[in-house]
């Protein structure tokens, strides 16, 4: 694997590629910039290119050396794991003590025993989620009665969805705000900071909709990202007050046929955790909307 140094270089390299992921775009890069991360760049050829990512590297405490975390590498379709294997089999000649590679995309066997037999391995006692549910945008939408139900409701209270196409600080201030309540009802541990999440929405990439109530208060919240007709669900915020009215299903499902008209063909609802305690509920919500579970 090649590193490239400049990152106007690497995103122009980057356009070869028909998906890309939130978590390798430039928007995403810019979002990480601004958290404070260190970023390198990563192809294994510059003209012919079949795999490239970026990655966040981290300096471990005491021994000074660095590990790359790399959320979701790029690859062109169709590889084979013998030439998965070989391409990331090189990139343990850099100087790093350990990779951590997670990914959004679709299981591939292919590139699961490529990974391996580069030997990469699972790391045991991790319990991520790497489930989602992708909704076909190019056939009618199958609701589910709950969905309908919501949906039918959050309109009689009067909720409107509006897309926010120039945002401001001010919009990430409000995000910012709406998340702490949706911190606090479901006990999470961690927070965004209002300059990090504008230059996140500062990007032509980006999608910021808000749903208001009848107040024109803003109770509910979604940033996505799409490219090539493809879209995926980055961060959501909901007030404590949106549990009334249904705000988020309407959010959802406005913005769903939108995207419709628009001739997307999938977005991706993130990361979903079926279980058997209070988590479980994310999974029941978005699986109200009948998307494909991959």
């Amino acid at each position: 694997m090649i590193e490239i140094k400049d990152p106007k270089h690497f995103f122009e390299i980057q356009t070869k590629f028909e998906r890309i992921p939130f978590t390798q775009s430039e928007a995403w890069y810019n979002y990480s910039i601004a958290k404070g991360e260190s970023i390198v760049f990563f192809v294994d050829d510059e003209k012919d290119t079949q795999i490239a990512f970026w990655g966040r590297k981290k300096k471990l405490p005491l021994i000074s050396k660095y590990i790359l975390l790399i959320d979701t590498p790029l690859l062109k379709s169709n590889l084979t794991e013998k030439t998965i294997r070989k391409r990331f089999l090189s990139l343990v000649e850099h100087d790093y003590i350990a990779f951590e590679i997670d990914s959004i995309f679709e299981y591939d066997v292919e590139y699961e025993v490529g990974l391996r037999r580069a030997g990469f391995v699972r790391p045991l006692g991790i319990y991520k989620c790497p489930l989602s549910i992708e909704m076909d945008l190019t056939e009618p939408f199958n609701y589910d009665s709950n969905w309908k139900r919501n949906v039918k409701q959050a309109k009689a209270s009067e909720i409107t969805v509006k897309e926010i196409k120039h945002p401001t600080n001010q919009d990430a201030r409000i995000f910012c705000s709406i998340f702490n309540e949706t911190k606090k009802n479901k006990g999470l541990s961690y927070t965004f900071k209002e300059n990090e999440i504008f230059s996140l929405i500062n990007n032509p990439s980006i999608s910021l909709y808000i749903a208001q109530d009848k107040n024109q208060q803003v109770v509910s919240s979604q940033i996505f990202y799409s490219n090539n007709k493809y879209c995926y669900s980055i961060l959501r915020a909901n007030s404590t007050s949106s549990r009334n009215n249904n705000a988020s299903y309407l959010l959802y499902n406005d913005i769903f046929e939108i995207l419709a008209k628009r001739k997307y063909e999938a977005y991706d609802f993130g990361r979903i955790p079926p279980s058997n305690h209070a988590t479980d509920s994310v999974y029941v919500f978005k699986n109200a909307s009948r998307g494909r579970k991959i």
